[in-house]
């Protein structure tokens, strides 16, 4: 191929996974990557319909569960497909226009009637080293299957705690019933060297073991950079 300048490099599709397989519910993430694309656009589309799912980084479909994911250090023009489908499964084409040719390439993706199980687990995350006289607040998420855990409580080195507004301490809880995970936040207000210690999270259920993590909390002197050393 000639351009004003010399030979011009045409765009070639690069090695990707051809069949993709997801449970329903997932997210699928059918690749494309581009050689030497240049100005081109890739454009998605489902077989046997015309019109494109997007176009560059434009969505066309009337579905937000598509989007176009570029990757341009991995030369790549992606789409994503989230809370996948039955209806989804079929075969998808990643197309280049050059010169009124059309270089095509095909991706099916396969998808399997169930959900993915959740798997168990709990986290913890907050303020690892607050200043004396700030606010300490840790948030605990723990996620069940099928459902969410019962119940969340919060122990420091070993007792457990309780919303005391005398205290500054506030325990609040959400359940998100339909992601199976329960929320819950501690908060102490005005902290105090007394604050130091191992807090721990603990979600129950009576339908499986309990889930325990546990976070160190530090409470520094105004002015002190303890933490910012790591000393």
């Amino acid at each position: 191929m000639e351009g004003r300048n010399g030979p011009v490099i045409p765009p070639k599709f690069l090695p990707v996974p051809r069949h993709i397989t997801v449970h329903r519910g997932e997210t699928a993430m059918l690749e494309c990557t581009v050689e030497n694309l240049g100005t081109k656009k890739v454009t998605w589309r489902k077989i046997p319909y015309i019109t494109p799912i997007t176009t560059g980084e434009q969505l066309f479909a009337q579905d937000n569960r598509f989007q176009a994911k570029h990757i341009s250090w991995k030369q790549q023009w992606n789409l994503s497909i989230k809370n996948v489908q039955l209806h989804d499964a079929g075969a998808y084409e990643c197309q280049v226009s050059v010169r009124g040719l059309m270089l095509r390439q095909n991706i099916t993706l396969s998808v399997i009637d169930a959900i993915l199980p959740r798997k168990a687990e709990i986290r913890i995350s907050g303020t690892e080293f607050p200043e004396k006289g700030s606010s300490i607040k840790l948030f605990c998420n723990a996620t069940g299957t099928p459902n969410p855990p019962d119940d969340i409580q919060w122990f420091k080195d070993g007792e457990k705690l309780f919303s005391d507004p005398y205290e500054k301490i506030y325990i609040k809880k959400h359940y998100a019933r339909n992601a199976g995970v329960l929320t819950s936040s501690l908060e102490i207000k005005s902290s105090k060297l007394d604050d130091n210690g191992t807090y721990i999270c603990r979600a129950t259920s009576h339908s499986q073991d309990d889930l325990i993590t546990k976070m160190k909390v530090n409470v520094l002197s105004a002015g002190s950079n303890y933490a910012k050393r790591g000393k």
